[in-house]
């Protein structure tokens, strides 16, 4: 059975993985463009937000950064 995602990919063969999640050579189905699909581990996405809130927290304390 093939794999499916975003209702328009269909997975291929896994390129790599790492801390957040893997990726995996994918084909539009429409287009038959070749992309890279990442497949983010819902575990890891708390951490990529906190991550993020981190780094914006810190950006807008810098005395260099404009705030906008």
């Amino acid at each position: 059975m093939d794999r499916i995602v975003g209702s328009k990919y269909k997975l291929g063969r896994k390129i790599g993985s790492g801390s957040f999640g893997e990726i995996y050579l994918a084909t539009h189905v429409d287009t038959y463009e070749i992309v890279a699909v990442k497949i983010v581990s819902s575990s890891s996405i708390a951490c990529l937000v906190f991550s993020s809130i981190r780094l914006d927290y810190a950006a807008s304390s810098a005395t260099s950064c404009v705030k906008m």
